[in-house]
């Protein structure tokens, strides 16, 4: 009896819990669908649509030649963990510091030399080109082009007499003063207002040949004999004697005995050349070291 009064009074709890529970449902379907009083229009939920899955792609084995389907979805990135190798540290050496290196230097590129203009007048040759010094006067042929009466011939920028001969010679008288010394002369030919010029050439003036012989002494006659100038051969350490006339080494001919020197001529070149006196003697030959020339005053007091 008890239990059914129990149950009796359960049941109108019951039926109040259902009661509350079905009002909570409807106020949450209101409010997702309805909402309270706002103006906000129901939200439209999308539908989504499944994307198709991927076919299958075909892969070739290269050592079957066989085809196998393969679905992409089972392909994935592979994961790695390389392993670590354990290296120790390398010692820092505390003297050790940075040194900046020496930069290279660039090449120095020297600049393109101006291109010299072409002379209006041309030089080529010189006739003759080389001469000895001590020669006389002599006569000098150039050659070229483009010559005219207005050019005159300038050797070592003195301006000399010049004779036209034609638009490819010229020719002037080089004066011995210009050529006594051993050197190099510039020549050129030039119009009086420098607008017609030529490239200079070179004149050579060369040592001429010299006696090797070296003048130690003389004897001096009052007859008609004549002087008597001792020359020291150095090849053979002889002491020869010559006179006003003899030829001396085949070439030279003796002009004049002093005593201070003997001259000579070149019979080739026709060049005077000057023997001074010397002491060489001294140093060797036959004739006697340090004793001095003896001076003859006649025939008679010649020693015997």
């Amino acid at each position: 009896m008890a239990t059914a009064d129990a149950k009796a009074a359960n049941d109108p709890k019951k039926l109040l819990l259902a009661i509350g529970l079905g009002l909570v449902a409807l106020i949450a379907i209101w409010w997702a669908f309805f909402g309270f009083g706002g103006s906000k229009p129901p939200t439209r939920v999308a539908s989504i649509t499944p994307a198709a899955s991927p076919s299958p792609t075909p892969i070739r084995n290269p050592r079957t030649q066989d085809t196998q389907q393969i679905d992409t979805e089972d392909i994935g990135p592979i994961h790695v963990l390389a392993g670590r190798e354990s290296v120790p540290d390398e010692r820092r050496n505390i003297f050790a510091y940075y040194v900046k290196p020496v930069p290279t230097p660039k090449p120095s590129v020297p600049p393109s030399p101006t291109p010299t203009p072409t002379p209006p007048v041309l030089l080529a040759a010189l006739s003759p080109s080389n001469v000895y010094a001590g020669t006389e006067d002599f006569r000098l042929d150039l050659s070229g082009d483009k010559f005219s009466p207005a050019l005159h011939v300038m050797i070592e920028g003195r301006r000399m007499p010049t004779t036209y001969i034609s638009p490819q010679q010229v020719a002037i008288t080089v004066p011995a003063s210009m050529i006594a010394t051993s050197g190099r002369r510039q020549v050129m030919v030039k119009s009086d207002d420098g607008a017609l010029y030529s490239l200079p050439l070179t004149l050579t003036v060369a040592d001429p040949p010299k006696p090797t012989g070296t003048y130690i002494g003389f004897i001096t006659r009052k007859q008609n004999i004549g002087d008597t100038a001792l020359i020291l051969n150095k090849s053979t350490k002889e002491v020869q004697s010559f006179q006003r006339g003899d030829l001396m080494e085949g070439r030279f001919r003796v002009s004049s005995i002093s005593a201070k020197e003997v001259v000579v001529v070149d019979t080739a070149l026709k060049i005077r050349q000057r023997m001074p006196l010397t002491l060489e003697g001294d140093k060797g030959g036959s004739y006697p070291p340090g004793r001095p020339t003896p001076k003859v005053a006649t025939e008679d007091d010649e020693p015997q």
